[in-house]
């Protein structure tokens, strides 16, 4: 089953330039509906990166768009979006793809990501009440 997300979120996975019209939760829906996993910030890097080969053979006409480098902030992304929707159409249909993401620990990708930051696990019981840190 397809779905269809904005020329933005699909540019700031094959471009490696954050365009997404809705900002991070537009990346983040995206990059979750892609790996069919609940893909949590550090990890879009990295989930981007995994997605990428598929996002381009479902439409490899995006690696001929070119972010330009002129595109700095909120505006200019908003007027480059634009015209980008134009010529190439606003939205865009995806196929997911979660062989390419695999099985992800979302704490073993934060402590390979970050090896000098101190992790502080909680666990809470099945009430979601009680801290058995």
């Amino acid at each position: 089953m397809s779905r269809a997300f904005h020329i933005g979120d699909l540019l700031s996975i094959v471009q490696d330039k954050f365009v997404c019209p809705d900002g991070i939760a537009g990346l983040e829906a995206v990059l979750s509906y892609m790996t069919g996993d609940s893909i949590m910030t550090h990890q879009m890097v990295l989930a981007a990166d995994a997605v990428k080969p598929d996002v381009l053979a479902q439409h490899p006409w995006l690696k001929d768009v070119t972010v330009p480098d002129s595109v700095k902030d909120e505006a200019t992304g908003r007027a480059f979006l634009t015209l980008a929707a134009a010529e190439h159409g606003e939205w865009h249909e995806l196929e997911p793809a979660p062989l390419s993401w695999g099985q992800h620990d979302p704490m073993a990708d934060f402590t390979n990501q970050y090896p000098n930051t101190p992790v502080i696990a909680v666990d809470l019981d099945a009430d979601g009440g009680e801290f058995h840190g």
